[in-house]
C-alpha cells in the first residue's frame, strides 16, 4: 500500500514537472516569436525611414517605385506591431509623400491625418506629429480652429526641437508673405522660430530657404534685431 502511495506521488511530480516543463518552452517559442516578428517590423522600419528621408532631402522621391515599395514596407511593419507610434507617424508620412509627388489624390490626405492622429493618441507628447497634422491642414487649406490647436500644440511640447521651428518659420513666412489673416494666430510663434531656427544649425538651412522662397529678408532681419542681434549680426548679417 506504501509502495502504490510513493507512485502515485511520483507520477504526480512526473506530472508537474512535464507540465513547467512545457509552459518555459511555450514561453520562450512565444517570446522568439514576437522577437522575431517586432525585429522584422523594426527592420521595415529603418527601411522605410531611410526612403522618406531621401524624399525629404531630394533625389529619389521622384521615383514612383520607391514610394510603392516604402507603402508596402510600412503595411507589413503595423502588420506585426500596429501599436506602435512610430510606425502610426511614419504611416501618415508615407500617405502626404504619395499625395505631394502626385501619386494620390488630394483627399487621401484623410488617411495621413488619420495615421498621425492615430500616432497622437498613442504618443501625445510628440511634437513633431503635432506639426504634421498641421502641415496636412495647410495642404488641404483649412485654416480654422483644429489647425490653430495642432500648432500650438507643437510650439507647447517641441520649444527646442528643429522640426518645429523648420515649420512655423514655413507656415508663417508663407502666410506672412500674402498676409493672410490666420498670421495673426501665429505671429508671435513665427517669428520666435524663424530666429531660434537661424541660431540651431540643424533647422537653419531649411528656414534660410524659406526666408529667400518668400522674400522675407528684410522682415526676418527686424525680428532678428529685436530678438537676437547675435542672430543679426552674425548669421543674417544684417
Amino acid at each position: 500500500m506504501q509502495e502504490i502511495k510513493l507512485l502515485g506521488k511520483f507520477r504526480e511530480h512526473i506530472t508537474i514537472k512535464y507540465a513547467m516543463t512545457c509552459l518555459i518552452i511555450f514561453i520562450a517559442v512565444f517570446g522568439m516569436w514576437h522577437a522575431l516578428r517586432f525585429g522584422g517590423a523594426s527592420l521595415d522600419y529603418y527601411y522605410v525611414q531611410n526612403i522618406i528621408e531621401k524624399w525629404q532631402v531630394g533625389g529619389e522621391q521622384q521615383q514612383k517605385s520607391n514610394y510603392i515599395i516604402a507603402k508596402d514596407s510600412i503595411h507589413k511593419a503595423e502588420a506585426s506591431h500596429f501599436s506602435h507610434p512610430l510606425y502610426a507617424d511614419l504611416s501618415g508620412q508615407i500617405v502626404e509623400w504619395g499625395v505631394v509627388a502626385g501619386y494620390e489624390e488630394l483627399d487621401y490626405l484623410s488617411q495621413a491625418k488619420a495615421h498621425y492622429l492615430r500616432a497622437a493618441s498613442m504618443r501625445p507628447a510628440w511634437p513633431v506629429t503635432w506639426a504634421s497634422l498641421a502641415m496636412i491642414k495647410w495642404r488641404l487649406n483649412e485654416f480654422d480652429e483644429e489647425m490653430l490647436s495642432y500648432i500650438t500644440k507643437a510650439d507647447v511640447l517641441g520649444s527646442q526641437k528643429p522640426e518645429v521651428h523648420a515649420f512655423l518659420a514655413e507656415i508663417g513666412l508663407a502666410l506672412y508673405q500674402v498676409n493672410h489673416p490666420f498670421y495673426r494666430n501665429i505671429r508671435e510663434q513665427t517669428q520666435a522660430r524663424v530666429v531660434l531656427g537661424l541660431r540651431n544649425p540643424e533647422s537653419r538651412e531649411p528656414i534660410e530657404a524659406a526666408i529667400e522662397r518668400y522674400q522675407a529678408a528684410r522682415a526676418v532681419c527686424i525680428w532678428a534685431k529685436q530678438r537676437d542681434p547675435y542672430v543679426a549680426s552674425n548669421i543674417l548679417k544684417c
